[in-house]
């Protein structure tokens, strides 16, 4: 059976982004929660990310290099720019990376290990995270 069509799965999604074992990618809409998909079958699996309160819905998703973690930033009221980290497997929220906003969309980096989470800002100044062990 040959892949699926992206087009027909997520036809206006504007975020796309593959896991590092390739099995999946995720995939944003907006308005709507990061989607996770099966590559071979094209079938969702996994439970969405959804915008938590007050979020519109998110401008980024990037896995961690082992799989585990996905970040997003989100776009609403009062959260503009703030990266969140999630569990991958489950789409439970860990964390939300507080401290610093007008995160710059495209400067979110993990280290090699998936330990530490980079962060660019729109001000120049760079920040870096712990993500949170499981």
């Amino acid at each position: 059976m040959g892949r699926p069509n992206l087009e027909e799965i997520a036809p206006w999604d504007y975020a796309i982004e593959c896991s590092p074992t390739g099995d999946t990618f995720a995939t944003i809409a907006g308005g709507n929660p990061v989607r996770l998909w099966d590559i071979a079958t094209g079938t969702q699996t996994g439970n969405p990310i959804r915008p938590l309160k007050g979020e519109i819905s998110y401008t980024i998703v990037k896995y961690s290099p082992d799989g585990r973690t996905i970040v997003t930033i989100p776009v609403g009221d009062g959260f503009v720019d703030t990266p969140r980290l999630w569990d991958a497997a489950t789409g439970r929220h860990l964390k939300t990376l507080k401290g610093h906003s007008n995160c710059d969309y495209e400067s979110v980096a993990y280290s090699p290990d998936s330990k530490i989470i980079a962060t660019g800002h729109k001000d120049g100044t760079v920040l870096l995270w712990d993500v949170p062990a499981r």
